[in-house]
């Protein structure tokens, strides 16, 4: 589901860790790319067959083929998500205005001026409609209902934090979700806004894109369906001021992470925008758009493929790299205005300035930039610059022990670990296993599954860390959720199964916008028939084996400089320290013929699903 918060409104294995030969190189390497491979993409009628319904039957798609044409004073009753008590409750509502492409629905009870609710509509229908849908693609229509409107809900969503929210669950019959309103359609909150302020139109334009992309790439990531729907406000003539406050005074957020609450909440959906505005500036409408017609890819392989469809001779990476400058620098003239866009109203903030001799040491996530300025320079003085960082980031969680399988990470997405077990010469057996995860409560989960049909159906086992609970109606039996906070040894009575060949699967399912760390395994065995898992003679769909946690980090320091020249982007030269401890270091003397009299170090650091903090030190001496 997505949300928008009022927020928006207030200014056997070796492990290889710590290994330096070539072979743990290389298995660091294959790991990277192994881990940006696209993943499998959830299928919610598949997984509604599979693991719900008994016998499995073919689940119609749309619940009508021909449109019912509702008219002003149609009433609907519709369940609502109450974010304050964590449950549904239902309301009735009845149509206040007809356009050719939206109902817009007010709860009943609720007074509401009918010109304003007609000028909403209208401009919805004039402008934003048209315009969301050239930017970004269409919605599905006639969709679930065989309705070509959109539903627009205005109503008390008993939320404090909400003011409106688009729910692809709305798109499939109830039979797949039992909340479903079987409809195109987007929640606004009535508490804080209605037709006739303009924070209705905004929010209707940033719930559309949502639905838009839903409909084209529903596996993508939050971070660039957030951004997108940012972008989509400013389009229609809006301008996402609050978010862009918090990204501003907050650059060290992480951009292809996310976070539904806290103080970095708001600045995610202002690094996302900022971002994407960044890509439609340089590259254009073009790339955007694309990206959601090329579902298979997600994150900066998303970025990288649509920048080579398009002949941009750059990667994600390097984009990203020009983007963190021209936050600070914002200077159209430098390097051919690579280090400038419009939108970004102001540069970001940044610590105080630093003068010869100094040290900094701070930690950072991947994807986010830190900035250290060295101002008051005496250009008669040289000085020199000493960098260093780890050489490697942990994928997961705290020195969690090697080998294990991953899940992987993804929003939309579902991951499976299957194989078969011969289970005919034996009267009972137990599966053993230990695990670790780090799941969205509530929303994802993870599942140990058998079937003894070929894979047909799948019924999910209990654990002792299992719940059953459904609050929501995306828990498709027992299922793990939340954190686990650490280790724990799992048994599923495999017992139902003796006598058969059975095949068990481990099976991590998510929703939109947020994903965990994801479910981390070990351990697995079948002790009543000898099974103890080698890590070989699985079939897997996006699970990865994990030989060693580490990953390999790749530092960046571009220096802005302020001379004699006027200023300039360079970058102090990395490379990996060969005493043996696995660190980059870079070492940059400044002469006095440059006449600098401020420098700006920008620092980041780029890995694929992690969200590991890393430590940098960054040193300035006279001479």
């Amino acid at each position: 589901m997505f949300r928008r918060s009022l927020l928006f409104l207030v200014p056997a294995c070796i492990s290889l860790v710590g290994s330096t030969s070539a072979a743990a190189h290389i298995a660091k390497r294959t790991l990277a790319e192994q881990i940006v491979q696209p993943i499998p993409a959830r299928n919610l009628y598949q997984l509604t067959d599979q693991l719900k319904l008994r016998p499995p039957r073919l689940i119609p798609h749309v619940i009508r083929t021909k449109s019912p044409n509702y008219h002003v004073g149609h009433q609907d009753t519709f369940q609502i998500l109450s974010e304050d008590n964590n449950k549904y409750f239902s309301t009735r509502a009845t149509i206040k205005f007809e356009t050719k492409h939206l109902y817009i629905y007010v709860q009943d009870g609720l007074g509401i001026k009918q010109a304003d609710i007609q000028r909403a509509a209208m401009r919805f229908e004039n402008r934003t409609y048209p315009t969301d849908r050239r930017y970004f693609g269409s919605e599905w229509t006639p969709g679930v209902d065989g309705d070509p409107h959109i539903t627009c809900l205005v109503a008390d969503l008993k939320s404090s934090s909400a003011i409106g929210y688009f729910s692809a669950e709305d798109e499939y019959p109830r039979l797949v979700n039992p909340y479903s309103n079987q409809r195109e359609m987007v929640y606004l909150n009535s508490v804080y806004t209605t037709p006739g302020d303009q924070i209705f139109d905004l929010t209707l334009s940033h719930e559309f894109q949502h639905m838009i992309h839903w409909h084209m790439h529903p596996h993508d990531n939050g971070w660039l369906n957030e951004g997108m729907s940012m972008l989509a406000e400013k389009l229609n003539g809006f301008q996402p001021q609050a978010e862009l406050d918090a990204f501003l005074g907050l650059p060290q957020t992480q951009l292809n992470g996310w976070a539904e609450d806290g103080p970095t909440a708001l600045s995610h959906y202002g690094a996302a925008y900022l971002f994407l505005s960044y890509l439609f500036n340089h590259y254009g409408a073009g790339v955007v758009r694309d990206m959601l017609s090329t579902p298979q890819y997600t994150d900066f392989e998303l970025v990288n493929t649509i920048l080579r469809k398009h002949h941009v001779p750059v990667s994600a990476n390097t984009v990203f790299a020009r983007w963190v400058v021209a936050n600070y620098l914002r200077d159209a003239h430098a390097a051919g205005g690579i280090y400038d866009y419009a939108n970004l109203p102001r540069r970001i903030d940044v610590p105080s300035g630093h003068t010869v001799p100094f040290t900094d040491a701070e930690s950072l996530q991947p994807y986010t930039a830190q900035y250290v300025v060295m101002d008051k320079l005496d250009a008669t003085k040289p000085f020199t610059l000493s960098f260093s960082a780890p050489s490697t980031v942990r994928l997961v969680g705290e020195n969690q022990p090697a080998p294990f399988w991953w899940s992987n990470r993804g929003d939309m997405s579902d991951t499976t670990l299957q194989r078969s077990l011969d289970l005919r010469k034996v009267h009972h057996a137990t599966l053993h296993f230990n695990d670790w995860y780090d799941i969205e409560k509530d929303y994802d989960y993870g599942y140990v599954e058998a079937s003894r049909d070929g894979g047909k159906t799948w019924k999910t086992l209990k654990t002792q860390d299992t719940t059953s609970k459904n609050p929501y109606g995306a828990n498709y039996g027992n299922g793990f959720t939340g954190p686990s906070n650490g280790w724990h040894a799992e048994t599923a009575d495999l017992s139902a199964y003796a006598g058969h060949k059975a095949i068990i699967r481990f099976q991590y399912i998510t929703d939109d916008i947020f994903n965990g760390q994801g479910w981390l395994l070990s351990g697995i065995s079948v002790p009543e028939i000898g099974f103890h898992d080698s890590f070989s003679g699985w079939r897997q769909k996006g699970f990865v084996p994990i030989f060693s946690n580490s990953l390999p980090a790749s530092w960046h320091v571009r220096l802005i400089e302020y001379g004699s020249a006027g200023t300039q982007v360079h970058s102090l030269q990395l490379e990996q320290s060969s005493s043996g401890a696995a660190n980059t270091t870079g070492t940059l003397r400044l002469p006095v013929s440059l006449g600098l009299q401020k420098v700006v170090a920008v620092v980041f650091y780029t890995a694929p699903k992690t969200t590991v903090h890393l430590s940098w030190r960054l040193s300035a001496t006279d001479g």
